[in-house]
């Protein structure tokens, strides 16, 4: 089995921290190694994982 580190994060409502946890996190972690990114969408009652970091940048 193997096991993976990575972040859980949840969706605010504070557009600021929104806009970060959507688009500048991912990006973040990949560019670190981090291989997976969790987001829960509250707004959209949905979860989306960004998994494989490839040269900075992670899928979704």
């Amino acid at each position: 089995m193997t096991h993976t580190t990575g972040r859980p994060s949840l969706t605010s409502h504070d557009p600021d921290t929104d806009q970060r946890d959507r688009n500048e996190m991912p990006g973040g972690y990949a560019a670190t190694g981090i291989p997976v990114y969790l987001l829960i969408d509250r707004d959209l009652c949905a979860v989306c994982v960004h998994s494989e970091p490839e040269g900075g940048n992670i899928g979704a």
